[in-house]
C-alpha cells in the first residue's frame, strides 16, 4: 500500500469534533500603550529658624524624601502584523501569529496534556499534570495536510522524557498524529525521528528545536512526513507542526515552510 493516505488519526478527528468550530483569520495584536512616566521626587523647603530673642534657633528639619513610582512594564505583545502573502491568511491570538493557506480551515479545541512515563520495562500514559493545552488544526481541503499548534500555559516541564532524561519527540508527534492514550509506536503506527536540530526563528527569542519525523502505518508503509518546532518559553510550552500524508510534499512543503517563516511568539511566551 503506497498511495497517498489522508491523515488516518483518530485524535485529529476527535480534536476536530471537539473544536469550537471557529474558522477565522485572526486579528493583529493592539499597539503598546504609552508608558506611564515615573513620579518626580520633590523635597519640601526647610522651615525658617526661630528668631525669638534668648531662644536658640532649632536645627532645620531634614527634607522629606519622596520615592518615585516606577512605570508599569508594558504588556507582552506580538510583532505588528503586516499584510499576508498572496494566497495566505493571517492568524493571531494572545500567544502567537502565523500565516496559513487561505483555502484551509482553522479549528480549535482544548485537550488534556498527556504525560508519557517511560520506565526500563515499558511506557504508560497518565493525566498527572492535570492541565490542558490550547490546540488548533489548520487543515487542507482534501485532508491530506495540516498545520498543528499546541500551547500549554505552564512553566512545568511537560515534555515526555526517557529514563535518561532525553525528550522523546516521537511521543510529542504521537500526541497529535497517533493515539495519545498510548506511548509512541504502539498501537497506532510508528514515528521515526530523522533529525533533531536547534533552529533560529526570526521572531522567536526562545529556544527552538526543529524535529523532522515520519509516520509509518501498521502495514509498514509510510503514511507521510512532517516537521515540528518544539519551543520552551519562560512561561509556556509550544509545539508548531506541519504534516503531509503525501510524503513527497510538493505544495504542502511550501505551506509548511511559509508557516514556519511567518511564526511569531508573544514576548511573554
Amino acid at each position: 500500500m503506497t498511495g497517498r493516505a489522508a491523515i488516518p488519526v483518530f485524535v485529529l478527528m476527535a480534536a476536530l469534533a471537539l473544536s469550537a468550530g471557529c474558522t477565522h483569520a485572526g486579528t493583529a495584536a493592539p499597539p503598546l500603550p504609552a508608558a506611564v512616566p515615573a513620579a518626580v521626587a520633590t523635597a519640601a523647603p526647610a522651615p525658617s529658624a526661630d528668631t525669638t530673642p534668648g531662644t536658640p534657633s532649632a536645627p532645620p528639619l531634614p527634607a522629606p524624601v519622596t520615592t518615585g513610582t516606577a512605570a508599569p512594564a508594558p504588556p507582552a505583545t506580538l510583532p505588528v502584523a503586516t499584510a499576508p502573502a498572496a494566497g495566505y491568511r493571517f492568524f493571531s491570538d494572545a500567544d502567537y501569529s502565523l500565516e496559513y493557506p487561505a483555502s484551509w480551515q482553522a479549528n480549535e479545541t482544548v485537550l488534556p496534556v498527556p504525560e508519557f512515563v517511560h520506565t526500563k520495562q515499558s511506557c504508560m500514559v497518565t493525566t498527572y499534570y492535570q492541565t490542558t493545552q490550547d490546540v488548533r488544526f489548520f487543515t487542507s481541503p482534501d485532508g491530506n495536510a495540516l498545520i498543528y499548534t499546541s500551547i500549554v500555559d505552564t512553566e512545568t516541564d511537560v515534555w515526555p522524557r526517557d529514563i535518561n532524561g532525553q525528550i522523546v519527540y516521537a511521543d510529542i508527534a504521537n500526541a497529535f498524529l497517533g493515539d495519545p492514550t498510548h506511548c509512541a509506536n504502539t498501537p497506532a503506527g510508528a514515528f521515526t525521528i530523522s533529525s533533531v536540530t536547534q533552529a533560529q526563528v526570526p521572531n522567536v527569542s526562545y529556544p527552538v528545536t526543529r524535529v523532522d519525523f515520519g509516520k509509518i502505518n501498521s502495514s509498514g508503509f509510510a503514511d507521510g512526513a512532517g516537521t515540528m518546532f518544539v519551543v520552551t518559553g519562560n512561561h509556556k510550552h509550544g509545539v508548531f507542526a506541519f504534516y503531509a500524508a503525501d510524503s513527497t510534499g510538493g505544495a504542502w512543503n511550501e505551506a509548511g515552510a511559509h508557516m514556519f517563516n511567518t511564526l511569531s511568539l508573544n514576548t511573554y511566551f
